[in-house]
């Protein structure tokens, strides 16, 4: 197993969330920040330890019909959060759950992706921890 050092910027499967009832939950609460492309709904649960978050990405087929062009939007948001995400920290003996969702309508560049996961991480640290 890798160990967690300041360039370590692994995405590994425990970070991704991939059940459905969670994704809706998650969804479903309502908390979420908005820059353009994307809209993040967040959770913060109550762990025994400290898992860290986890995330999944959602590109709508009603706006990109062919799985080749969700499937790139996907990629993009990934990275963009694998490099930007060792920034998010969730409060001691909590977990965090993201869900990305991609609201453009056009196929996005990388700058433009990066640019609006590091505004969106910078919300989110300052909703989840209000005291920093």
């Amino acid at each position: 197993m890798p160990t967690a050092d300041a360039n370590n910027f692994a995405f590994p499967r425990t970070s991704r969330l991939k059940s459905s009832p969670q994704i809706k939950d998650v969804v479903q609460q309502r908390q979420s920040v908005f820059h353009f492309p994307i809209k993040c709904f967040y959770s913060i649960v109550e762990t025994p330890d400290s898992t860290g978050c986890q995330v999944a990405f959602l590109v709508s087929k009603k706006r990109f019909h062919h799985a080749v062009d969700r499937n790139r939007v996907k990629r993009l948001l990934r990275e963009a959060y694998r490099l930007n995400g060792k920034e998010l920290t969730a409060p001691e003996n909590h977990s965090l759950r993201l869900c990305w969702m991609f609201v453009g309508t056009e196929l996005p560049d990388f700058r433009q992706v990066e640019n609006a996961a590091q505004q969106i991480f910078r919300d989110l640290q300052q909703n989840i921890n209000p005291k920093e």
